[in-house]
């Protein structure tokens, strides 16, 4: 249905992601 939103949250869950890993090291 909302492609373009559905690859906003998964590229914003990414970053999130990406940062935990920062934070941890």
């Amino acid at each position: 249905m909302s492609l373009i939103l559905k690859e906003g949250n998964m590229s914003r869950i990414l970053i999130k992601y990406k940062d935990k890993k920062k934070a941890k090291g």
